[in-house]
């Protein structure tokens, strides 16, 4: 409407699709000061404080606030994104910090797949070790002698070695295929 100085609110998403980056000041909020209270970011939740002192935000739809996320899977998906109150409650007030009524209106957004770690394997002295970068998301080697089925976990405990995943194993006496999945 072109009278409102101060807004804040609170955002949900689940935390197993995508992890909150950050936030920074759209173009329609310079001069803004801004707080983010992440403290849940890790549970889902994120709350933006913003104030312009001694000025408005311009009538019409503006950019105020952006908010980036990272995908946290290998799949693709789609995230909701809702309004809620908690860490901090929704609240618009104009110049006279008189509330103001606002609309709030949920999304979601269709998250894109990280790239999958490349899986490779070394043969020494009758074992084999299988590689990959290390990643946040939980991964299991599996093995199967044919490629369209019975995929089975390799066993074994991998170790991680800075950001490298290390896994040996004894070296199979068959042909036998290995892949990475979620378990």
């Amino acid at each position: 409407q072109g009278d409102e100085c101060a807004l804040q609110f609170s955002l949900t998403f689940d935390p197993t699709v995508i992890s909150f980056v950050s936030a920074s000041k759209g173009s329609g909020a310079s001069g803004a000061t801004m707080y983010v209270n992440t403290t849940n970011a890790a549970s889902g939740q994120v709350g933006v404080a913003l104030a312009l002192l001694g000025q408005t935000f311009a009538a019409g739809t503006q950019n105020i606030v952006k908010l980036n996320f990272s995908s946290v899977s290998y799949t693709n998906a789609t995230a909701p994104l809702a309004f809620a109150d908690a860490p901090v409650p929704r609240h618009v007030v104009d110049a006279t910090t008189d509330e103001v009524s606002a609309a709030y209106q949920n999304a979601s957004v269709q998250v894109g797949a990280v790239t999958w770690p490349q899986l490779a394997i070394t043969q020494s002295a009758g074992n084999i070790t299988l590689s990959w970068p290390y990643s946040p998301t939980v991964l299991a080697a599996q093995w199967s002698t044919n490629l369209g089925a019975n995929w089975t976990n390799t066993g074994g405990a991998p170790v991680t070695n800075g950001a490298t995943v290390l896994l040996t194993l004894p070296a199979p006496s068959n042909t036998t295929f290995y892949r990475l999945a979620q378990p």
